[in-house]
């Protein structure tokens, strides 16, 4: 039963630690209540030592002890109406201060994830294909160039968006889904004032997290201010998700886009 047990999916090790999947199968909620209360509850977990757990998470201490953890950040991967599951870095055999940077970046990875896992199930139903989607915990080393990798080849367009709307980042497939060379085409740009979204979109994400709608993407709306290759309209299942910081504070937008004259 999914609302009994959690199960660990994927794990990735450094070299010299021992793999611990097989302890992490079917692991009951309520043998580990305080951590399932809180993931079930939307909120990260963030220690630098597992001495810092609370009286009322033992059996969490004993569990991590027993795999040598000393420091783990966890957060949760958050669907459009409820807990999806979690993803989280441990280290072992010594403690680990995370920094907010840490958080963000372990943040940012979740909030992709949780979008494409949301959109792998909508893609099925509008053209009964699968989305391939690689989820795995990285380690720490883990830098900041093969996250713009990942960001940068997977197959769905996608974008990030500052708080006004304007776009500060494309991966490949954004680029080639609106018909862009580069991030200079749409120096202008804000979808607050793209006239192809619908205004009860705006509305939306002024105080939802998730929102996600179908238009008919219509380029000639936008000339001269974007300068795309594309001409005509094309129809769009689109995706917005809000980005915050570790202090819930929103810090911009990350969307996701699939084309369904692709298809």
């Amino acid at each position: 039963d999914d609302n009994k047990y959690q199960t660990c999916k994927y794990e990735v090790t450094e070299k010299g630690v021992s793999a611990e999947i097989s302890q992490l199968l079917k692991l009951k909620y309520e043998d580990v209540p305080w951590w399932s209360n809180k993931i079930k509850s939307k909120q990260s977990i963030i220690l630098d030592d597992i001495m810092k757990l609370p009286q009322d998470a033992e059996a969490e201490y004993k569990l991590l002890k027993s795999q040598d953890i000393q420091s783990i950040m966890v957060v949760p991967l958050i669907g459009e109406n409820d807990v999806l599951g979690y993803l989280g870095i441990d280290i072992v055999k010594r403690k680990y201060n995370w920094t907010k940077e840490d958080f963000q970046w372990l943040l940012s990875m979740a909030n992709i994830i949780s979008i494409f896992m949301t959109l792998k199930d909508s893609q099925e139903q509008l053209c009964n294909e699968q989305i391939k989607l690689k989820a795995a915990n990285k380690s720490l080393k883990v830098n900041e160039e093969k996250m713009k990798k990942l960001f940068a080849h997977i197959p769905i367009g996608a974008a990030y968006f500052d708080l006004n709307g304007k776009p500060t980042q494309y991966n490949n497939k954004g680029l080639d889904v609106f018909g862009l060379t580069s991030i200079e085409d749409v120096n202008d740009y804000s979808f607050f004032k793209d006239p192809n979204v619908p205004q009860e979109v705006l509305d939306k994400i002024k105080y939802l997290d998730f929102v996600e709608y179908d238009t008919i993407y219509d380029f000639e709306k936008l000339r001269p201010i974007v300068k795309s290759w594309r001409n005509g309209s094309i129809k769009l299942y689109i995706k917005i998700a809000k980005l915050h910081d570790d202090y819930g504070n929103p810090i911009g937008y990350l969307t996701a886009c699939i084309e369904d004259t692709d298809k």
